[in-house]
C-alpha cells in the first residue's frame, strides 16, 4: 500500500493528500465584516478589540458569535470584522457544525471541547459520531450507506484517510479527529492485515555508562625519514594529467535533456478550455492522476471547483470517493472528468456525493 504517495513496509498507507499550502482558507467566518467596519473603528481600538476576543475565546471557547459580541461589549458588525481577520490569519478556527444556525469559534488546541456540538447534530450524524468516537477508525467500504453519508457530514470530527493497496485498489478510512495520524496509520495497518491492534509503547533509552579514561602509551621516538624525490615527481605528473582529463570532460558540451510530453495532460487542458473552464493552478497528485483548480462561470459569478481526472478508461465508485475526499480537503466542490463511469460510481454521484459534477471526456 501507499499513503500520501510514500512507500512503506507492507501494507503501506497514503494519508489524506499531504498537506501542502492550502488553496483556500480552511474556514470562512459567517459574520462577514462590513467594508467600512475597520475603517470606522480607530486602529488602536480595533487591535484592542482583537485582543479582547482572543482572550475571551482562550478562556471560554469554543463559543458562538453572539457570546463574543456580548463579552467584548461590541456589536455584530465590529465583532464580525475581528473574527474575519482572526480566521484569515489562522489564529482562530471555525466549525462546520452549527448551534442555532451559528458556527462555533475556537482556538487551536481546544478541539477536545468540540464535544459540545454533539447535542446539536441530527439524529443520523449523531449516531455516526458515537460509532467513530468508539472505534476511532472506520473502514468506509464496511460502513452502511447511511453511515458513509453521515461521516462525510461530520467534517469537524471525521477525517478521511485515502489508502492505496499494493494491487492498485484504493479505499477510504475515517479517523476520529483527536486520534493522532501515527496511531491511525498503525490501526489501519492492523485492520488491513487482519490483526489485533496493539499500541507500541516507546522504550526508554538506557543510561549511558561513563567510558574509562584511556591510558596513553609511552610514545616511541620518531625516526626521521628521507624524502623520496622521485616518487614525489611521479605523483605531481599524475595529478597534472588527471586535471587535464577533467578539464577536457568539462569542456564537452552537454546535450539538453528533452522534456517528456504528457499527451493525456495536454488533452485534459484542451478539454477544459473547450468547456470554458479557466485553469488557475495544478494541484500535485500521484502518477496517472491530474487535479486542477478551475473557475466556472455561473449566474452568481465565477465559482472555484477542483477538477480531477484519472488516466483510466472507467472510474469506479472508490475513485469518485477519493476524488470527493480530495475536494473536501481543499474546501472546494468537485468536477469529475472521465471517459466512462461504473454503475456504482454513477449511483454514488446521483445519490450520496453531493455537489459533484461529471464531465465526459
Amino acid at each position: 500500500m501507499i499513503i500520501n504517495g510514500v512507500p512503506q513496509k507492507k501494507p503501506v498507507f497514503r494519508q489524506t493528500f499531504t498537506q501542502k499550502k492550502p488553496l483556500a482558507p480552511q474556514n470562512k467566518a459567517p459574520l462577514q465584516s462590513h467594508p467600512t467596519a475597520r475603517q470606522t473603528l480607530p486602529s488602536g481600538n480595533f487591535n484592542d478589540l482583537k485582543q479582547k476576543v482572543i482572550s475571551y475565546i482562550r478562556a471560554s471557547g469554543p463559543v458562538i458569535p453572539i457570546q463574543i459580541a456580548k463579552a467584548v461589549g461590541s456589536d455584530t458588525m465590529f465583532a464580525g470584522a475581528v473574527l474575519s481577520e482572526l480566521i484569515s490569519n489562522r489564529i482562530l478556527k471555525i466549525t462546520s457544525a452549527k448551534i442555532g444556525g451559528s458556527p462555533v469559534y475556537y482556538i487551536p488546541g481546544q478541539e477536545e471541547k468540540l464535544d459540545m456540538l454533539k447535542e446539536h447534530l441530527g439524529k443520523i450524524p449523531k449516531q455516526a459520531y458515537e460509532l467513530l468516537k468508539e472505534h476511532l477508525i472506520m473502514r468506509d467500504s464496511q460502513c452502511e450507506p447511511w453511515q458513509r453519508i453521515a461521516l462525510r457530514e461530520l467534517k469537524d470530527f471525521a477525517m478521511p484517510i485515502p489508502v492505496r493497496h499494493e494491487d492498485g485498489s484504493e479505499e477510504i478510512f475515517w479517523r476520529w479527529h483527536l486520534l493522532s495520524e501515527d496511531d491511525a496509520r498503525d490501526r489501519i495497518k492492523a485492520i488491513v492485515e487482519g490483526k489485533a491492534y496493539r499500541k507500541v509503547e516507546e522504550s526508554k533509552p538506557e543510561p549511558i555508562k561513563p567510558m574509562p579514561e584511556p591510558i596513553e602509551p609511552n610514545p616511541e621516538p620518531i625516526k626521521p625519514v628521507k624524502p623520496d624525490v622521485e616518487s614525489q615527481k611521479t605523483k605531481e605528473e599524475q595529478t597534472k594529467l588527471e586535471s587535464k582529463e577533467e578539464k577536457a570532460k568539462a569542456e564537452k558540451p552537454r546535450k539538453p535533456k528533452k522534456e517528456k510530453i504528457d499527451a493525456y495532460k495536454n488533452e485534459l487542458l484542451s478539454f477544459l478550455q473547450q468547456k470554458g473552464l479557466e485553469v488557475l493552478e495544478e494541484v500535485g497528485m500521484k502518477k496517472g492522476e491530474y487535479a486542477f483548480v478551475v473557475k466556472v462561470e455561473s449566474a452568481l459569478g465565477k465559482l472555484s471547483y477542483l477538477a480531477i481526472a484519472k488516466k483510466k478508461k472507467k472510474l469506479s465508485d472508490d475513485d469518485v470517493l477519493l476524488a470527493y475526499s480530495a475536494a473536501q480537503h481543499h474546501k472546494l466542490p468537485l468536477i469529475v472528468i472521465a471517459k466512462e463511469l461504473s454503475k456504482k460510481a454513477e449511483a454514488l454521484i446521483a445519490k450520496e456525493a453531493r455537489g459533484v459534477a461529471f464531465l465526459k471526456l
